[in-house]
């Protein structure tokens, strides 16, 4: 039977081999993290500068209007 001191040297590396996988873990969740704030961030720009373009086109009341009529009349894909 082992003796009293190996266990606790074995639970302390049990200890530290759990708190390496912790740590790597949270490093994994923080990269996780960045990554899906700047794929949010280059969606913001592009919607932003999407909308200035069409903002920058002018477009009128009448055409938006008759734009929406054209597209009310195309058939519904089915299936």
């Amino acid at each position: 039977m082992p003796s009293e001191k190996s266990l606790i040297v074995t639970d302390e590396r049990d200890f530290e081999v759990e708190r390496q996988r912790l740590l790597e873990w949270t490093d994994r969740l923080t990269s996780l993290q960045q990554r899906l704030v700047k794929t949010g961030e280059r969606l913001v720009k592009h919607a932003r500068y999407y909308w200035l373009l069409l903002a920058e086109g002018h477009l009128t009341r009448r055409l938006f209007g008759s734009m929406v009529r054209r597209i009310a009349v195309l058939p519904i894909p089915t299936g």
